[in-house]
């Protein structure tokens, strides 16, 4: 089960986490095509998927609580306390979860749960 739209729509996202990551922690330098298209998915880019325009009303909420929690890990992975910074690689990957919701909404809970297991282990090694 698929969604061309929601696929697009995970892709630019992804790419702006990680654009916006790479920079908050300068660990990776990006040319400025990349960062340009990045804010520009950021102010229009996304508006303009007829999958986020759909659901906006669920994705951007969750959005939001990505983000947050993004802020939060950073904080805590400069602790030095190994328990904040394990659990900073957790929080901060929080954006992860909108792939599940996706899948729910494209697909209900048996899709969602599908897909759940890989995606996270994807993320556990390395993805």
């Amino acid at each position: 089960m698929g969604d061309s739209n929601a696929i697009d729509f995970l892709k630019r996202l992804a790419d702006i986490y990680r654009v916006w990551d790479d920079i908050w922690d300068g660990n990776r330098e990006h040319d400025r095509e990349a960062i340009d298209a990045c804010f520009a998915d950021a102010m229009f880019g996304l508006s303009t998927n007829s999958f986020y325009s759909a659901y906006r009303h669920v994705l951007e909420p969750q959005i939001f609580l990505a983000y947050n929690a993004w802020h939060d890990a950073n904080i805590w992975a400069e602790r030095d306390d190994e328990k904040f910074k394990i659990a900073s690689f957790f929080v901060k990957n929080q954006c992860d979860e909108i792939i599940m919701l996706c899948a729910f909404l494209i697909g209900g809970v048996e899709h969602a749960r599908k897909i759940s297991l890989n995606v996270r282990e994807y993320v556990i090694n390395g993805g």
